[in-house]
């Protein structure tokens, strides 16, 4: 029979001790996870190209904080700022538990909705509205770098095992736009770059789950949550009007604290592997 103790909130989330890593976590859903992870006991460190935002976000966390976050400025579409980033966790730290692969940018929207509906038009305003750069750019950042980032942390998560009795997990942050099948309004690249994340997220979790390796990899699909690529603003009106307007059956954006339940969910649970969650309010559900 299970001691009731353990079943307390804070024993369920407890990761006092553990030492995370945070991509893109100056900002929006990045420091939200880092801000999470610090409040239960763990020291986190946060990369991204912004030193400014770097350095907020570490300031952020409150004096009584159990855990801290640490900036490091690196740009993880280049190999040897990745490299630069695992030398110096590990001169700093003997393992990492928790990686969280959450940089991303939303590349290029062309609402071909908005031209005349011929195929010539429609031909025209996909082919004219973007560059192929402009897609390599979403790719790299949103799914080549990840594997890059994963595959050069992986020593430091195996190495878990031996400092706190488990393996690290790699938890990378997707979207619902690459589940939906539509391109909500044109932002192909987008989406096109975060399906692959989530076909790269299984790829990993099945080759790293052999015997040698123990590293679990999921995977994490937001909906609409408070960011720099969601502003608030940009939802305004009743639940009833969100419904109609965004088609999100609870009627608002999703909250800091829901997103982090769902991180920190991730983080404890060694059992859950492979795996995608889901958190939109029910947006797929309704939209497809």
């Amino acid at each position: 029979m299970s001691n009731t103790s353990d079943f307390r909130a804070e024993s369920l989330y407890n990761v006092t001790g553990w030492t995370a890593l945070v991509t893109g976590g100056g900002s929006g859903l990045g420091l939200i996870a880092a801000q999470a992870l610090a409040a239960n006991g763990a020291r986190v460190y946060i990369t991204g190209r912004r030193l400014d935002k770097l350095e907020e976000a570490a300031q952020s966390l409150g004096p009584d904080s159990p855990g801290s976050i640490i900036a490091i400025q690196g740009d993880i579409t280049k190999k040897e700022d990745i490299q630069a980033l695992v030398e110096h966790i590990s001169s700093k730290e003997k393992s990492l538990n928790f990686l969280i692969n959450n940089a991303g940018i939303k590349g290029i929207k062309n609402d071909f909705n908005k031209v005349e509906q011929t195929p010539e038009a429609i031909s025209k305003s996909l082919f004219e509205g973007s560059q192929i750069q402009e897609w390599q750019d979403v790719l790299l950042l949103n799914t080549s770098a990840m594997y890059f980032v994963a595959a050069a942390f992986l020593p430091l998560l195996v190495n878990a095992k031996d400092t706190h009795g488990n393996p690290g997990s790699i938890l990378n942050i997707s979207s619902m736009s690459g589940i939906t099948k539509q391109s909500q309004g044109g932002q192909f690249s987008y989406n096109a770059a975060k399906a692959a994340t989530i076909s790269l997220s299984q790829q990993l979790a099945y080759e790293f789950s052999r015997p040698t390796l123990n590293v679990r990899v999921n995977n994490l699909a937001p909906g609409y949550f408070p960011s720099e690529m969601t502003r608030p603003s940009q939802f305004p009106g009743t639940p009833e009007e969100i419904r109609a307007q965004r088609g999100i059956p609870v009627g608002r954006l999703g909250t800091a604290r829901e997103y982090a339940q769902a991180v920190l969910g991730f983080a404890v649970n060694t059992y859950v592997n492979g795996a995608t969650l889901i958190i939109d309010g029910g947006w797929l559900l309704a939209q497809s």
